[in-house]
C-alpha cells in the first residue's frame, strides 16, 4: 500500500496480543488507546487487525517469526524436477516452467519459483542444438563407408589432399527453436539434442547452396537457383559451368593437387549404373 506505515511482525503481534488479552479478561478498553500506546495510527492499527500475516518460528504458535517464509521449492522438490528430466529426457526438459510442477507431482509452485530453484543447481533454459535426422539404414551405410575409407587412408597426411564438397537444401521446419533445461557445458550431450527431420515436400523452400572444404581450404558458400528443377538436384551442365568452372578450375590453374570428394548425385556425373555422358571433368 502506497504511503502505508511498515510494521515488522513483532509489533503487529504486540498489537494483536494486547487486544486479545484485554478481550479475554473482559477489561474495558478503547482500541485507539492501544494504537497510540504502540505509536501507530488508527488506520494502521485497523489494517494490522484485519491482516492475517502472522508467522511463527519453527511452527511454535506462541513464538512469532519476522523472517521470510520458507522455500516452497525444497531440495526434495528440485530432486523431483531432475528425476523428471532423467525419466522423460528431451520432452521433459522442453516443458515450460509453469508445466513442470504438475508434471513432477509438486503443484502450487509458480514458474518463477521453478526457474530460480533450478538455478541453484546451475540448471537453466537454453536453446537446444539441432541435428539432422538420420534413419538407421543410412547410419549403417555411412559407418561402413567411413570404416572402409579410413582403412584405405589411415594417416592424417592422407586427408590433406581430400576436398569434400556437397550441396545443402533449405526447408521449413514444423516449429521454431526449442528451449530446454540443462546445465552449462552439456549442449552436445545426446539427450539434449533436437532431431531435425526432413520437411514435407510442400514445405521445402527452393534455396540451395554448394560448398567445398578441406583441412587447409574453405570455399565460399555458393547459392544457386534453378526454377525449372523440381527435384532439388542441380543439373550436371549447371554444376560444371557455374560451380566447377568458377570455383574448382581456378585451384587447378594455381597448381594445387587435390582429390575432389563428391557424393553419388546425378549432377556430378554418371555412376556405374547409368549411361556415360561426355564431360570435361
Amino acid at each position: 500500500m502506497v504511503g502505508a506505515e511498515h510494521l515488522d511482525t513483532p509489533r503487529k503481534a504486540h498489537i494483536k496480543g494486547t487486544i486479545k488479552f484485554l478481550e479475554a479478561c473482559n477489561i474495558p478498553f478503547n482500541k485507539k488507546d492501544v494504537y497510540e500506546f504502540n505509536e501507530v495510527s488508527e488506520r494502521t492499527g485497523q489494517r494490522v487487525l484485519n491482516s492475517d500475516t502472522d508467522k511463527t518460528h519453527y511452527n511454535n504458535p506462541v513464538r512469532l517469526d519476522n523472517r521470510r517464509k520458507k522455500r516452497k521449492a525444497t531440495e526434495e522438490v528440485i530432486d523431483k524436477f531432475e528425476q523428471l528430466f532423467n525419466d522423460e529426457g528431451f520432452e521433459g526438459k522442453r516443458l515450460h516452467p509453469a508445466e513442470l510442477p504438475d508434471a513432477a507431482g509438486v503443484p502450487d509452485i509458480s514458474a518463477r519459483t521453478v526457474t530460480r530453484s533450478l538455478k541453484r543447481r546451475r540448471i537453466s533454459k537454453y536453446i537446444a542444438q539441432e541435428i539432422d535426422y538420420i534413419d538407421l539404414d543410412l547410419q549403417k551405410r555411412r559407418k561402413a563407408w567411413a570404416e572402409k575409407t579410413l582403412a584405405l587412408q589411415p594417416l592424417a597426411a592422407n586427408w590433406e589432399v581430400i576436398y569434400f564438397s556437397d550441396e545443402v537444401h533449405f526447408g521449413y521446419d514444423d516449429e521454431g527453436k526449442v528451449c530446454i533445461f540443462r546445465r552449462p557445458g552439456t549442449r552436445n550431450n545426446p539427450e539434449n539434442l533436437k532431431e531435425r527431420k526432413e520437411p514435407e515436400e510442400k514445405d521445402k523452400k527452393r534455396l540451395h547452396a554448394w560448398a567445398c572444404i578441406s583441412i587447409r581450404y574453405k570455399s565460399p558458400l555458393v547459392f544457386y537457383e534453378i526454377p525449372t528443377n523440381n527435384n532439388r538436384k542441380i543439373t550436371q551442365s549447371y554444376y560444371e559451368t557455374k560451380i566447377l568452372d568458377k570455383h574448382i578450375k581456378p585451384l587447378i590453374k594455381e597448381g594445387q593437387t587435390f582429390i575432389l570428394e563428391e557424393d553419388n548425385d546425378s549432377s556430378h556425373g554418371p555412376n556405374e549404373k547409368s549411361f556415360p555422358r561426355p564431360s570435361p571433368y
